[in-house]
């Protein structure tokens, strides 16, 4: 609950105050506030790419102790991959990321038929698939421009075009 919460990465320690407001993930980010982030990005593999370290280096404000360091690593705390029940997806897919599930439709299937099958649609997830307990009474709110809302049932997603 801290006004500037702290991370930590390996043996540095970041203030991502000014970050939370543009992590692509939202305050999604303020889970590891307090602790590390390894066990996220573990989870999150998108988070390996260079390009990301380089945008946490820029709120580096610290280094941990050594001794405080566990095998060189600060300690961190398990955490339950919210990807597990993720559905399984077509072995044919191109996967990108893991976690979040990226995926493209291979080139040599694209040119089989004028219109993808649904399995070889591409798959472009930034979070896991929400589990949904009741179809029948699951609905989807969509904010529109204008600021209205349209809920969409699961039958409504599937039968309208």
């Amino acid at each position: 609950d801290s006004e500037r919460p702290w991370v930590t990465h390996e043996d540095k320690v970041y203030d991502i105050t000014d970050w939370i407001g543009a992590h692509p993930g939202g305050d999604v980010i303020l889970r590891a506030a307090g602790g590390s982030i390894d066990p996220y990005w573990n989870i999150f593999t998108v988070h390996k790419a260079p390009y990301v370290r380089e945008i946490l280096a820029q709120y580096m404000i610290g280094l941990i102790d050594v001794a405080d360091l566990v095998d060189g690593q600060p300690p961190a705390e398990l955490i339950e991959d919210p990807f597990r029940d993720d559905p399984a997806r077509d072995q044919r897919l191109v996967i990108m990321t893991s976690k979040p599930r990226n995926a493209e439709t291979p080139l040599d299937e694209l040119a089989e038929t004028f219109v993808t099958p649904q399995e070889l649609f591409y798959v472009r997830n930034h979070m896991w698939v929400p589990k949904v307990e009741d179809p029948k009474q699951h609905t989807l709110t969509i904010e529109l421009l204008d600021g209205t809302t349209k809920d969409y049932t699961v039958e409504d997603l599937k039968t309208k075009t």
